[in-house]
């Protein structure tokens, strides 16, 4: 799981974007032209989420909260096999798709290595499943 903090001004930009990775609303294109998950057999569940607080309207009721949280991505993969290699994996296929959608990150532009940012901002699962292990 990749997670990383979206740029303020970009968040609707972002939401358009990751709009063309589908067919219809919710079904996606496993052959898109920014990260198509049909070419990597290993993955289960993949996908791309805008995380909103959707409750920061409640926390007017509570002024020792914070008053507001920032918009995150989060690119969450489910595989067989380790993670990291599926990582690589996916931004030797599709780096180019890749930066088009982190480039709405913070600290992410055209100069930025890819796959060290998103090792940067991995967040570590907290539990695994693992079916079986193969010899």
């Amino acid at each position: 799981m990749v997670t990383a903090p979206v740029r303020t001004d970009r968040i609707a930009d972002l939401r358009i974007l990751l709009a063309t990775m589908n067919r219809e609303p919710g079904i996606v294109d496993p052959h898109n032209a920014l990260v198509p998950f049909g070419r990597f057999d290993t993955i289960h569940v993949a996908r791309f989420v805008v995380a909103e607080d959707n409750t920061l309207e409640d926390r007017r009721y509570f002024p020792d909260m914070p008053q507001g949280d920032r918009v995150h991505l989060i690119f969450l993969a489910d595989c067989d096999g380790p993670g990291d290699e599926l990582m690589a994996w996916i931004v030797r296929e599709a780096g180019g798709g890749l930066r088009r959608i982190f480039a709405h990150c913070d600290n992410f532009d055209d100069n930025t290595e890819l796959l060290g940012w998103m090792r940067a901002h991995q967040t570590p699962p907290a539990a695994v499943y693992v079916n079986s292990v193969s010899y």
